[in-house]
Order: structure tokens, then C-alpha cells, then sequence
């Protein structure tokens, strides 16, 4: 049976369950249970409800879909809407052949959030999906609400995806220029810089040097590090501006080799009291030719990776990509309830702070 057959639809008119029902020659309760993939109804037909809907331009009522999801919740019989993860990268979900644990992260906190609330969550890797339009509306007529953006590194400005049809929220190191066209989660690049500024200063060091690098493309961490790090300077020390050791991003072996020598002597010439920088080579550096820490000097990490023996010794703030994941997946469930899909005319940036870590290398104590 097709649904769609004789079709006429005035777009005036807000499209209801009951217009629906209507065009489709069901009840209304079977359109209602269709459009949330209850197993109750023949997956066919759920399929050519969708369809229908989507042709119509169907949309929930933010108040009546709130009220719903927390009743079907409820249901024995309830699987759940879809909430698909998007990235460029392969096997997250594999633990033998994980190569980008940050990744994988992110899902490990956004998937079980997602099952408490009531949602599946399924990974998706763009880079093998031959048509994202027909990846949107295959999604769709699966029963999938939400878009859970992950990295999608060297997208296209043209993003060819049908977002309109999904509630979408951009979760940790996605490209910037497709992350503020929605709701957006992540790490507080801005205030973790500024706080271990702050951090070293109150402690009473005041030579302190900053280790940043220099990325290319639009990336927006970097300026947001500068930003705190020029604020935060100009207040504390009107007179000297903050010292800040750069580096390339992407370097091959030998260049990295260059970067730490360039870089111990440059913590000669300075004689700083305090290193703030990313990850834990540098402080690696400072040991292999003397420095001894933290007694000559103390280090300050900005990203300390979880399960990571490389950044034991170092104090800093642990970036908790599965805490942002969680805060990801209550951002869409909240979208899903009011109806938000697509882009947003006022896109948030929702910043979560990191834990921070007191070990060997700073200690206030």
C-alpha cells in the first residue's frame, strides 16, 4: 500500500498526527507509534509513515513530544529512538583496533547516557558513506531523531547532509565552521589556560612561560589559549607581556627533535619558574637535560589523556571527553523534547571545565 498515493496538502496548515492519520487511512495512535518506532507496528509501515511525514513537513509539538517521550519511556516495548554518532574515523567502537581513544571516549559517555534516557546510539563513519543525503534519509526512516557531530576533520563547508531532519548538537573537536551552526559541547579551552595561569601565580611564581602551538586551518582552540593567555597577562602584569613558546602542530621526527632542543633553550635563556604547556614531551625535555621538577621549576599540563602512563607524573587538567559526551547527549535529549532540528538561529557553545590533578610535577600543598 502506498501511502502517499493522492496527495494534496495546503503548507498553510500545521501539519498534526491527525493530518497525517488522515493522508495514510490509519489511527492516529499508529501514526504517533510509527513516528517512535515502536516494534508494535509493522516495520513497513513505519517506514511509509516516516515518509509521509517528512514529505508533509511534519514536525512535533515541542510540549505534546516532552510529554510523550517520558510515556513511552515508560513502555516494556519501548527500543527507543536513534541517536547517531558522526565521524571521519574508523573502528572507535573496536577496542583491539582503537587509534583515536579521544574519539571513543566521547561515545563511552554519550552511549550510556543515551540508554538511560532512553535512545540507542550507534556510530557512524562519514568517510564511507557514498551519499550523505541518502545516509539522512536512511537514518530517518530508521527511527533516528538526533545527530550526535563528532570530529569530521577537513569537512566541507557544502555539507550535504539534510540536518533539517534531526536535532543536532556538536560534541568536542569538530571543525568549527560546522560546529556554530548548532548547539555546541565542549572543553573550556579559554578558562583551563587562564586557570593554570592564575594557578602558577597565586602560587607565587612569576616568570612563567607558555607553551602553544601553532595550528593550521581554522582552529579554533589555539586563538581561544592566546586569547586567555593575553587577558589574564595584562592583568596580572601590565608592564611585561606573558612569555609564549610556539610550535608547528604537525611536525616530522627530526623537526620534533629541533622543537624540544629550540625549546630547552629557550627555558635556559628565561630561566622561568613555571612551564604551562600541552602535553608531557616538554616536560620530558626539561628532565633529559637536568631540570629537575618541581624544584627548578614546576610544569603545568593543559591536557592530561586518562589511562595514559606517558602524563602520570604531571599535574594539569584531565580532559574528560566522557563527561562532555554525557553533557552531549542531555543537550539533544532536550532538542528532541522542544523539537529543535537543524541548524539553529542562536547557536550555544556550551564549555564544561576539566578535572584538575594534582601529582608530582606542581604542588600547592
Amino acid at each position: 500500500m502506498d501511502l502517499r498515493a493522492g496527495l494534496h496538502y495546503d503548507s498553510n496548515m500545521r501539519v498534526t498526527l491527525k493530518t497525517i492519520a488522515e493522508k495514510a487511512g490509519v489511527s492516529v495512535s499508529t501514526v504517533s507509534l510509527a513516528l517512535r518506532n515502536d516494534p508494535r507496528i509493522k516495520a513497513q509501515t513505519r517506514d511509509e509513515i516516516r515518509k509521509l511525514a517528512q514529505e508533509l513537513g511534519y514536525t512535533p509539538n515541542p510540549l505534546l513530544s516532552s510529554l510523550a517521550s517520558r510515556q513511552f519511556r515508560k513502555s516494556e516495548t519501548f527500543e527507543g529512538l536513534g541517536i547517531a554518532y558522526f565521524t571521519c574515523l574508523p573502528n572507535i567502537t573496536n577496542p583491539a583496533k582503537q587509534n583515536y581513544p579521544y574519539v571513543t571516549a566521547y561515545m563511552n559517555g554519550a552511549a550510556p547516557r543515551a540508554q538511560e534516557l532512553g535512545y540507542r546510539l550507534e556510530h557512524v563513519e562519514l568517510s564511507t558513506q557514498k551519499s550523505l543525503p541518502a545516509l539522512g534519509r536512511t537514518l530517518y526512516q530508521r527511527g533516528f531523531a538526533g545527530i550526535l557531530l563528532g570530529p569530521v576533520r577537513d569537512a566541507k563547508e557544502e555539507f550535504d547532509f539534510p540536518w533539517e531532519l534531526f536535532c543536532v548538537v556538536a560534541c568536542g573537536g569538530v571543525e568549527p565552521h560546522l560546529a556554530r551552526r548548532f548547539h555546541w559541547v565542549k572543553t573550556d579551552f579559554f578558562g583551563i589556560t587562564r586557570q593554570a595561569y592564575q594557578r602558577a601565580w597565586r602560587a607565587g611564581r612569576r616568570n612563567i612561560v607558555v607553551v602553544l602551538a601553532e595550528q593550521t586551518g581554522e582552529i579554533e582552540e589555539t586563538d581561544l589559549r592566546f586569547g586567555a593567555i593575553a587577558s589574564i597577562g595584562k592583568r596580572l602584569h601590565p608592564d611585561q607581556a606573558p612569555r609564549v613558546f610556539t610550535y608547528k602542530q604537525t611536525l616530522t621526527k627530526e623537526q620534533s627533535v629541533t622543537m624540544r632542543e629550540e625549546f630547552v633553550d629557550y627555558v635556559r635563556k628565561h630561566k622561568p619558574d613555571a612551564v604551562i604547556g600541552y602535553g608531557p614531551e616538554f616536560y620530558y625535555a626539561l628532565i633529559q637535560n637536568g631540570f629537575k621538577i618541581p624544584e627548578d621549576l614546576v610544569f603545568i599540563s593543559l591536557h592530561i589523556r586518562p589511562n595514559d602512563k606517558w602524563y602520570d607524573p604531571l599535574s594539569g587538567y584531565l580532559i574528560n571527553q566522557m563527561k562532555i559526551g554525557r553533557a552531549a547527549i542531555d543537550q539533544i535529549d532536550s532538542q528532541i523534547h522542544y523539537g529543535i532540528r537543524g541548524p539553529v538561529e542562536e547557536p550555544r557553545t556550551i564549555t564544561l571545565m576539566p578535572d584538575w590533578l594534582e601529582r608530582e610535577t606542581f604542588r600547592v600543598s
